[in-house]
């Protein structure tokens, strides 16, 4: 339908013929039909081949100062580079931002900045955290990130680092993943087994028991009106209602093993997860649930965090190519 509607939408484009100029005409026809054709390929290229890479925390639990951040290609779990950073101490939650990698040390209680191309330290102690931070996540110019003894939320200041509430949310059961959408923040409490939702802006309780009987939740994901956890303590991933809180599917993905489900990242039509017993990242179809790939990348040392990013050539190619089609079909002065 799409395709028709396009098609329509050029041949009215070119139909209006200058009927003193058929050279002219003739010309301008064959111009916008060459880039017609040339922002279809763009546009067909970029979306057949879109890419992106996987960055994974390796914790290395147990070695203080062994941790590292991996990256993968998202097609075919090939490294690229395995050891994009190092020197970590059990490294978690990780996000990227303005072409930067945000990484948070849960042993040392910090959050590093690296860059997101090169994977060089910018300040590997950007921001000191209250007790044992876990996951993160950057909404705008703020940056979230739970503390799992100090029970709390702390926001600060994603650009400078520097804090603007330390304990933003309080009060909580051991928080661990976190998610910021629609201006709210979904928060895990993997000691009570429940998912809270505060308002993002000033931190007030909108409902501190929405998502209940939880088991060991970790991380979580939000996309439109679904909201996804993974529960560490039966390895699976449930799906809920991210405006009601009711449950969809508490058991949406079963994983290998018994007890790994850490991290969750979403990219297209797919949902990836990070698996700390079998030391794998799987690959799960977001409408059904279904096995794509359980063990897309293997040989991780307790993997837990991840985070996906679209390789930039390829959207580039989208990019080219939409503005193209739309040179092509803004309103054009008519000539001689």
């Amino acid at each position: 339908m799409k395709v028709c509607l396009l098609g329509t939408k050029f041949i009215s484009s070119v139909s209006r013929v200058n009927k003193r100029s058929p050279i002219r005409w003739l010309e301008r026809t064959c111009a916008l039909l060459l880039r017609f054709i040339t922002a279809t390929a763009l546009l067909l290229l970029g979306a057949t081949f879109l890419d992106a890479q996987i960055f994974v925390a390796n914790t290395n639990f147990g070695g203080f100062g062994a941790g590292t951040i991996g990256e993968y290609d998202i097609i075919t779990g090939v490294a690229i580079n395995p050891s994009f950073v190092t020197g970590l101490n059990s490294p978690i939650g990780l996000s990227i931002s303005s072409g930067y990698l945000y990484v948070v040390n849960s042993d040392s209680a910090t959050i590093g900045k690296y860059d997101a191309i090169t994977g060089a330290a910018i300040n590997p102690s950007f921001i000191n955290t209250p007790t044992l931070p876990v996951f993160m996540d950057i909404a705008g110019s703020s940056l979230f990130v739970t503390s799992y003894l100090a029970d709390t939320i702390s926001k600060y200041d994603a650009k400078t680092g520097m804090a603007i509430d330390v304990g933003f949310v309080h009060g909580l059961n051991n928080p661990f993943g976190l998610e910021e959408a629609g201006g709210y923040l979904f928060v895990t409490q993997n000691g009570g087994g429940v998912i809270g939702k505060f308002d993002a802006n000033t931190g007030a309780t909108i409902n501190a028991g929405f998502i209940t009987g939880l088991q060991g939740a970790t991380d979580i994901a939000v996309v439109g009106n679904r909201l996804f956890v993974t529960n560490e303590n039966n390895n699976t991933i449930g799906e809920y209602d991210a405006n009601t809180g009711a449950t969809i599917n508490p058991a949406f993905i079963t994983l290998p093993g018994i007890n790994g489900a850490y991290g969750l990242a979403i990219f297209g039509n797919t949902l990836f997860v990070t698996n700390t017993e079998t030391g794998t990242i799987g690959e799960y179809d977001l409408k059904t649930g279904a096995t794509i790939n359980a063990a897309l990348i293997t040989g991780l040392n307790g993997p837990t965090g991840i985070f996906v990013v679209p390789e930039p050539s390829t959207w580039a190619l989208l990019v080219i190519g939409a503005t193209v089609l739309i040179s092509i079909f803004s309103p054009q002065r008519a000539r001689g």
